[in-house]
């Protein structure tokens, strides 16, 4: 068996029973708190009714998040990750450059099965397939992103497949299989952000991972080079900037999710935008921002390859609104609401928002991104900083730079703030709060639970048991 795929199998396997630093446990229930709560919210997003027309007349034991809805394990693993990446609200990692988050635990969810899992197991299994997904995105480097192609999807798919495997305890020549499987299952590109097809590279990564591992199992066999030998993953998807040989060693060495750690958003949309809002509410809060009439003109300069992510410069839908710096100095300028209500289609076409968005520049900057001039070394969220302009009808100009956005990991956001994020998101899906409250005390006590099919019933609750909250 070739050495990456053979070691990495061996990682897979022994990190079923491998002991967890306490930090890494943390980040993993907040990472996993966070990526149920958007997924619930995401059952009120565009795509929620044609998943539902999708999933209509199928049957099966497997719940979709925040919905009576029970199908077959692909169908549940597809449209969980599909809703927990819906609203771009789920967590990011910049290494990989990716949402690992909503792709590991809609496949974990579908592998649970009948027999009881402990929350350990489950999450030692997420653990790992975090691990691998976002040490895979940094061994194939930023290259493999600027050539179109979404990480979520096509990265996120190994760590789903990691995972559940890690889940199953398969042995080493099944998860070799499963890698193998997997790497024919790759995809998603990024010319479709801004629809409906982005949120779907996380669903569909969730489960191709989940059927590569459960193919696998049942005997089903995959090539033992798929990864680094000729015309493998690594030779295909890869670039000249790609360091395969660096993917083994950096495995939980320090774990991502203890270090460089992970970005928990705070607004529902892309992360590339995220310092923008930030800077802009702080010039609301000093009294600078108030009245739309007294704005000349507002602009922002960023690292060059911050706008790949975001091609919408005057948006039609909310989901277009998600990726457009323009939209969001608009939102700045006018009400400085960026909930979740300010991106549907509604909001983005208010006639208010279009007249203020032509007042507006975006601008790539090398100076945005010292050290870094070609915007290479990082993600569009995080590299260098943004320097937003705003002018005023009097004459009066103000600058304010961001270098890092809230919710990084340079400013996480505290278990309160999460909390907080989590029953709005709740709330917003139309979770009963009795269930809401349930499910978030079971995963931050998830390491005493015994059975982890009580946060399925909390989560997606079936009229029966409505009234039945632990």
């Amino acid at each position: 068996m070739p050495e990456i795929q053979r070691q990495l199998a061996a990682f897979i396997e022994g990190s079923a029973t491998a002991d967890l630093p306490d930090d890494v446990l943390d980040q993993a229930k907040r990472s996993l708190a966070d990526t149920a709560a958007v997924a619930v919210a995401g059952t009120r997003s565009d795509l929620a009714t044609p998943i539902a027309r999708y999933l209509s007349g199928t049957s099966g034991a497997y719940a979709v998040l925040g919905t009576q809805i029970r199908t077959s394990a692909d169908r549940a693993a597809l449209a969980n990750g599909a809703l927990a990446h819906a609203l771009d609200f789920d967590d990011t990692v910049s290494a990989m450059p990716g949402h690992p988050g909503g792709v590991i635990l809609p496949a974990l969810l579908a592998a649970l099965g009948q027999e009881p899992r402990s929350g350990n197991e489950l999450l030692r299994a997420f653990v790992t397939g975090y691990e691998v997904a976002t040490k895979f995105g940094a061994a194939i480097g930023s290259g493999h992103y600027n050539r179109g192609w979404h990480s979520t999807g096509t990265i996120g798919v190994f760590g789903a497949c990691a995972a559940v495997a890690a889940l199953l305890r398969l042995d080493r020549e099944q998860i070799a299989a499963a890698l193998g499987i997997a790497a024919s299952m790759a995809s998603g590109l990024r010319v479709n952000f801004g629809t409906m097809t982005k949120p779907l590279h996380s669903g569909w990564a969730a489960s191709a991972g989940l059927t590569a591992a459960t193919l696998a199992a049942s005997g089903y066999t995959g090539l033992a080079a798929a990864l680094d030998g000729k015309g493998g993953f690594f030779d295909v998807y890869g670039t000249a900037e790609s360091t395969p040989e660096s993917f083994i060693e950096s495995l939980g060495a320090p774990y991502t999710l203890a270090s460089p750690g992970i970005s928990i958003k705070k607004y529902p949309c892309c992360f590339a935008m995220h310092r923008t809002i930030d800077a802009l509410e702080r010039m609301r809060a000093a009294g600078i921002l108030g009245d739309p009439e007294r704005v000349r003109s507002a602009g922002v300069h960023v690292p060059p390859g911050t706008l790949k992510p975001l091609p919408y410069t005057r948006p039609v839908t909310g989901l277009q609104g998600k990726f457009s710096m323009e939209y969001a100095l608009a939102v700045g300028v006018h009400d400085g609401d960026f909930g979740l209500s300010a991106f549907t289609d509604e909001a983005v076409r208010r006639p208010e928002i279009k007249e203020v968005i032509e007042r507006t520049f975006v601008v790539e900057d090398p100076e945005c991104s010292p050290g870094d001039p070609d915007g290479r070394r990082a993600s569009a969220g995080t590299r260098g900083f943004v320097d937003v302009r705003i002018e005023l009808t009097n004459g009066e100009r103000h600058r304010l730079q961001v270098r890092h956005a809230p919710g990084s990991p340079a400013r996480p956001l505290s278990w309160a703030s999460l909390r907080e994020k989590f029953f709005a998101c709740t709330e917003y899906g139309r979770l009963p709060a009795e269930h809401a409250r349930a499910a978030l005390d079971l995963i931050e006590g998830l390491t005493e639970v015994a059975d982890v099919s009580r946060l399925v019933t909390h989560l997606a609750p079936v009229a029966e048991v409505a009234d039945a909250v632990a």
